[in-house]
């Protein structure tokens, strides 16, 4: 699944699933799946299971650049535990990185976050890459979610950008 960005670069959605190690914490990915519907209609469906209610949600995460074939020796950090605090107090924020996920959520995600299933199916474009213009490479996000101290869960998410892709 490839879509444009800004014209110049495509990106495809490679991975998006919990860390191992982590299937006992309270929040889990459920299900992931990307839908290549069109060239312009990119959708994906994520299912996340929250099995404690969360109040002082915050994130910590790491992002490292690897060539475009993702082995290990080619990977360098870009940002290293990097946090976002009080994700309660902005996560209904439009224009934001996160914007299309949640606005696809349902039930709706509120703060406090109730126990429940949580299933989100959204567009995606180049928007969320107006925040961090990427080069080319296997970009590798791992992103750990907080509630004071306490680690509720774990994502891995990684993204090919490509200048020229062969569709």
């Amino acid at each position: 699944m490839y879509c444009m960005m800004q014209g110049r670069k495509w990106f495809e959605i490679v991975r998006f699933q919990n860390c191992k190690g982590t299937e006992n914490l309270p929040w889990k990915i459920d299900t992931f799946k990307k839908h290549d519907y069109s060239r312009h209609n990119r959708t994906l469906d994520i299912v996340v299971k929250v099995e404690k209610e969360t109040k002082n949600l915050w994130s910590q995460f790491d992002l490292y650049k690897c060539n475009l074939n993702g082995l290990p020796d080619t990977c360098e950090y870009y940002m290293k535990d990097f946090k976002v605090m009080n994700i309660c107090d902005s996560i209904g924020r439009k224009g934001q990185l996160w914007s299309n996920f949640v606005d696809g959520i349902q039930p709706r995600m509120r703060c406090p976050i109730k126990p429940g299933v949580y299933q989100s199916h959204f567009s995606i474009d180049d928007e969320a890459f107006k925040f961090v213009p990427l080069p080319t490479g296997l970009w590798k996000l791992k992103s750990y979610f907080y509630q004071d101290k306490e680690r509720l869960g774990c994502v891995n998410v990684d993204i090919r950008i490509l200048n020229n892709p062969k569709i």
